[in-house]
């Protein structure tokens, strides 16, 4: 199983939050074959440094968060946006998401989508979205993806 993360995860997991226990526990324990995540995200993630900089989080947590992060980008699948804005909108409208867990709800698809065609002896989905985002994570099953932590 391939593992999909949306910027909340990926925030969580970095900044070490309380959170992130099932994250790592996941990440750790499953040993999936690969990691992926929207490249919105790396924006995403970004923003959310410098606004949690600006509510007081210490400069070294954020220096630390983001070096991680940088340090782990070249291991991670990155899906580009382009090929899922126009999915992006249906599914923000199906399942009433804001624009951002709509395209990285749509990439996980597109991911699973390009997996199974490359792949497709092995079960479908072949990708978990790992997200704390609970309406991201009930659009995903209900799109057929599995989901977690």
């Amino acid at each position: 199983m391939m593992f999909f993360l949306d910027a909340s995860v990926l925030a969580a997991y970095y900044l070490e939050s309380p959170e992130s226990g099932p994250v790592h526990r996941l990440l750790k324990e499953e040993k999936g074959e690969g990691v992926a995540l929207c490249s919105l995200s790396i924006v995403a993630y970004a923003l959310l440094l410098r606004d949690l900089l600006a509510d007081g989080v210490p400069a070294a947590t954020i220096r630390r968060a983001g070096g991680a992060f940088d340090e782990d980008l070249e291991d991670f699948i990155q899906i580009q946006v382009d090929a899922c804005l126009v999915i992006a909108g249906r599914l923000a409208i199906r399942h009433g998401l804001f624009l951002e867990p709509a395209i990285q709800l749509a990439a996980a698809l597109h991911f699973d989508e390009r997996l199974g065609r490359n792949a497709p002896q092995f079960p479908r989905p072949m990708v978990r979205l790992v997200t704390l985002d609970p309406r991201l994570a009930e659009a995903a099953m209900r799109e057929g993806l599995a989901t977690g932590p």
